[in-house]
């Protein structure tokens, strides 16, 4: 299935095409490295000051299978921060800008996402294409586009026929990120869908919480990595934090 071998950008970028989303493109990519626990989140609670109420941050920082996964391209824009210190734990808002600084444009990240050895066969770039951005399906890349369509179709009529969370979850658990590309679900199964994968991607750090308030629902999820977008310096959360903890600084570059 190319669900399961496929990124969920890649399958984003073949069923869209050039229309795909470059904001849902990174959210997509960012939630599969947590549900491969690649990446993982863990929080903290601070008072930067005296007089401060407690605050909650929400970090990312490596996960148990960063080590032994082999990223494609695309997803290096979140992983390549911490390959300069693997005991590195980054606020969540500054990663996702690290990340957009990164991709630079959505032409420039859908690139990214059709130069891999899966998609190569898929999408051909001529010169122009290559320095301002674009691509062309090949007949190969149609066929495949008809198989994925084809694959979605058929898991959403197996979740919407299932009778329990732990068929649902059977289902689910081999698509990691690529299940979030649904569309034609029943309403009443999408926050119960994204609260089983979500449960699959929490880890938890030394003090015991878990990352799962960090998502929570996916709906909550892109609200935070909306709002982690094209912010100014700092952390980005108010709180007066530094925006890494056993790291300096947050910027996008290596």
């Amino acid at each position: 299935m190319y669900l399961e071998k496929f990124t969920p950008a890649e399958i984003l970028l073949l069923t869209k095409g050039k229309s795909a989303d470059y904001k849902t493109l990174l959210k997509c990519t960012l939630l599969h490295l947590l549900l491969k626990r690649v990446l993982k989140t863990t929080t903290e609670t601070k008072q930067p000051h005296p007089n401060d109420p407690l605050q909650t941050y929400n970090y990312i920082a490596i996960g148990e299978n960063f080590n032994s996964y082999k990223a494609v391209r695309h997803e290096e824009v979140f992983l390549s921060y911490f390959n300069k210190d693997k005991t590195a734990q980054v606020l969540f808002k500054n990663l996702v800008k690290i990340a957009y600084q990164k991709s630079v444009v959505g032409s420039y990240y859908q690139a990214l996402t059709i130069r891999n050895e899966r998609m190569k066969p898929l999408y051909t770039e001529n010169f122009l294409q290559k320095i301002f951005g674009g691509f062309t399906i090949t007949t190969a890349g149609i066929d495949a586009q008809k198989v994925v369509n084809d694959e979605i179709k058929a898991q959403e009529t197996q979740l919407n026929k299932a009778k329990s969370d732990e068929e649902r979850l059977r289902i689910l658990a081999p698509l990691f990120g690529c299940a979030f590309l649904f569309y034609n679900i029943a309403p009443e199964l999408t926050q119960q869908i994204d609260t089983m994968l979500l449960q699959q991607a929490v880890m938890f750090d030394n003090t015991g919480t878990t990352g799962c308030s960090t998502w929570g629902s996916f709906d909550h999820y892109s609200s935070d990595f909306d709002s982690g977008c094209g912010s100014d310096g700092g952390s980005g959360d108010g709180g007066g934090d530094s925006g890494c903890s056993g790291c300096s600084g947050c910027g996008g570059g290596d």
